[in-house]
């Protein structure tokens, strides 16, 4: 089939209620498919329609997941910047100062693995 045999030639107008529009878009929102339009056509002649299905458990735990992520990369460059200042002092006090910061840093990341491992079993018992 040829580029020219391809293209929408021919124009369909309906008429649809404000509610049954706004329902076409709220289906349409969780498709494959771009625009209300090709949504359309594609009920229409009966093609495939790909429907995306979000489990609010799941987002919830999503949520947290992108949380701990966010906890971990500020602990990470936490950790980054008293390493740097840990070899420029000279003096040991100092060094004792930096080295707390980062045992408390490495409880904060104890509590994050807590966390996750809570997460991992709630989701494996819900995949067995």
């Amino acid at each position: 089939m040829s580029q020219k045999d391809k293209r929408l030639k021919h124009v369909l107008t309906i008429r649809l209620s404000y509610k049954s529009i706004e329902r076409l878009k709220s289906l349409m929102s969780r498709t494959n498919c771009t625009t209300l339009s090709e949504f359309a056509r594609a009920i229409l002649i009966k093609e495939k329609i790909d429907f995306y299905y979000r489990n609010g458990e799941m987002q919830d735990i999503l949520e947290e997941l992108i949380a701990i992520r966010m906890e971990l990369k500020s602990i990470g460059v936490n950790l980054n910047q008293l390493t740097r200042y840990f070899h420029q002092v000279r003096f040991p006090s100092e060094k004792l100062q930096h080295a707390s910061r980062v045992v408390q840093d490495i409880k904060s990341i104890t509590d994050i693995v807590q966390k996750c491992m809570m997460i991992i079993s709630k989701l494996s018992i819900r995949w067995s």
